[in-house]
């Protein structure tokens, strides 16, 4: 009420008050007036305004723009009092102010967040009875970029499920063999990057992992190349050794008792056959030169499980698979290839039997010397005891059966059949020879010599080279090609690598890492192997092109198996005796 209209009501009580219906006495009167006059006055000093006490209210609103706003919102407090929680695009309202300058703060901002515009915190002015208004803008800055991979696929026999992509070891995701995959919410930063599941006769280029460097509100490009190459069907049986039994703890340790098996299988993985009955510990798998039956040491079975027995010594198989010669106890013993007829043929002791090409004769070592007899035992003759010859053993017929070479310590050589012309083929200081290999054509001679060191010499004695010196750790285990152009190694540690080289020494070329030893197949065209892939520990029997490409995994034949190794393919054709006896020595 305004004070106009106060002194009209206070005007109209008096004379109300004097008429008749009140009945003021002249004594009363003055007092009524009195208190009338001072509500006035205290009304006039009072000017306008209203009665009660004195307040104002202030509403804040906040609008924010940007990318990646911040979800949980903000808060905002009135001179440092409590908090009020504020949506990243709201009001709310304070009630109950006093009139006068007020302190208003915006906080709990993200961090790619902020206010922009006038200061904060901001002052505002509150009216009694009126309602002021503070707005605030934000706006949020992006903290991460996106990742596009683009993967291009050429060459034949492409990966028909394509890839998986995935971001810092995260969950995989598809990935098409020819296409993009857009990652977005990356942090800022490096990230590695992991294309896998890529076919085994397939490359990614880079290889995985990739480091790629992520730019805030940046999409950055990774271009992947992925080149296949065409895939031949491997043909033939490959038999292997599978150890099983154990495992391996969360640091890495192998535990749990290891035994081994011996298994056969295609090289397409199918038809696979468990060829011992008994787990236990065994040596590399060789093949009969007619491929009918496999042995492990002294353990012969035939190619499909059947009729397994033990020998006393390491099988010999005579050319055309038909006959074992073995040696026990300083003497040597003939058998059937079935087990059967087994007879002694030598008196006077031997070891290291090797058949000659066409079956009718046996070279052996006997007290450093080297003999030989017929088949039968009779016509036992020494080729080398009349000559500088000591400590020999492991006599090798030559491919045409023309030559036989032999080793000593530290020694190599190599005479005619009959022992005439004896030729040392390499004499170093010291250090252990190993046996040596015939090439295919009988020109050349592969051979090891103190443990790691590959060397190759032709048969008259010259030429001689070592073969990857580049390789510090060495070589062990040559093997020729069938065409006798190359020759596979591996390093001479277990876990290696394999390479193939020219048998002149020229185009060293590392092919996989694998686990033991390596084999040619018999028509040259792909090579087993103890593979070890990408990111794994453990080898798995597997084969690949001579180049390197194409690796493809043969079979997990047995599912219990912490890996497999040691392949020896098997043979398409009666084999020479130097091929014979080279793979029963485990070349």
């Amino acid at each position: 009420m305004n004070t106009r209209a106060l002194s009209w009501a206070l005007v109209r009580a008096v004379e109300w008050a004097m008429s008749k219906e009140w009945h003021l006495s002249r004594a009363t009167l003055p007092g009524v007036v009195s208190a009338c006059l001072v509500i006035l006055a205290l009304t006039a000093a009072c000017g306008d305004q209203a009665l009660g006490p004195a307040i104002g209210v202030v509403q804040v609103s906040v609008t924010t723009t940007g990318v990646e706003l911040d979800a949980n919102g903000y808060n905002v407090a009135i001179d440092g009092g409590v908090r009020h929680a504020l949506p990243v695009n709201g009001t709310t309202t304070f009630p109950g102010l006093s009139p006068g300058s007020h302190s208003v703060l915006l906080a709990g901002f993200a961090s790619n967040c902020g206010a922009v515009g006038a200061t904060n915190p901001r002052s505002v002015e509150v009216v009694a009875g009126d309602t002021a208004l503070v707005a605030f803008s934000v706006t949020c800055a992006a903290t991460t970029g996106s990742l596009v991979v683009t993967v291009g696929t050429t060459g034949a026999n492409l990966d028909p499920d394509g890839y998986s992509l995935s971001v810092d070891g995260a969950a995989g995701q598809a990935l098409p063999v020819n296409g993009a995959v857009t990652i977005a919410g990356l942090a800022a930063g490096s990230h590695h990057v992991s294309v896998s599941g890529v076919a085994t006769n397939c490359t990614a280029s880079p290889p995985s992992p990739i480091s790629v460097t992520i730019t805030a509100a940046v999409s950055t490009q990774l271009d992947v190349a992925v080149a296949c190459v065409q895939t031949v069907p491997r043909t033939g049986r490959i038999a292997f050794i599978s150890e099983s039994g154990c495992g391996i703890d969360y640091v890495g340790n192998i535990v749990g008792t290891c035994v081994e098996d011996i298994y056969v299988a295609n090289a397409d993985g199918s038809n696979p056959v468990r060829l011992t009955t008994t787990s236990g510990d065994y040596a590399g798998p060789v093949w009969s030169p007619n491929g009918s039956q496999v042995a492990s040491g002294g353990y012969v079975v035939n190619a499909d499980g059947s009729n397994p027995y033990w020998l006393p010594g390491t099988p010999v198989w005579s050319p055309d698979g038909s006959r074992i010669a073995f040696s026990n106890s300083g003497q040597i013993y003939l058998m059937n290839a079935d087990g059967t007829n087994p007879a002694q043929v030598t008196s006077n002791g031997g070891i290291t039997p090797a058949w000659s090409r066409d079956g009718a004769r046996i070279a052996f070592s006997n007290s450093g010397q080297i003999y030989l007899m017929n088949a039968d035992g009779t016509n036992v003759t020494p080729l080398t005891a009349n000559s500088e010859v000591v400590d020999a053993w492991g006599p090798i017929w030559s491919p045409a059966g023309a030559k036989i070479a032999f080793q000593t310590y530290g020694q190599m050589y190599v005479m005619n059949a009959d022992g005439t012309n004896l030729v040392r083929l390499f004499n170093p200081t010291a250090g252990f020879v190993g046996e040596p290999i015939w090439s295919p054509d009988g020109t050349k001679l592969v051979f090891s010599y103190s443990s790691n060191q590959i060397y190759v010499v032709n048969v008259d004695g010259t030429n001689l080279i070592r073969l990857g010196i580049s390789e510090p750790s060495g070589f062990g285990e040559p093997s020729w090609s069938p065409d006798g152009t190359r020759i596979l190694l591996t390093t001479y540690l277990v876990w290696g690598y394999v390479y193939v080289v020219n048998a002149d020494g020229s185009n060293l070329h590392k092919l996989a890492p694998a686990y033991g030893r390596a084999t040619w197949s018999p028509d040259g065209t792909a090579i087993a192997l103890g593979a070890i892939y990408g990111g794994g520990s453990f080898p798995t029997m597997s084969t690949m092109n001579p180049d390197g490409t194409g690796l493809a995994m043969v079979c997990s034949c047995d599912p219990n198996a912490l890996m497999s190794f040691d392949p020896a393919w098997r043979p398409l054709r009666v084999a020479t005796q130097a091929t014979a006896v080279n793979r029963t020595r485990g070349h």
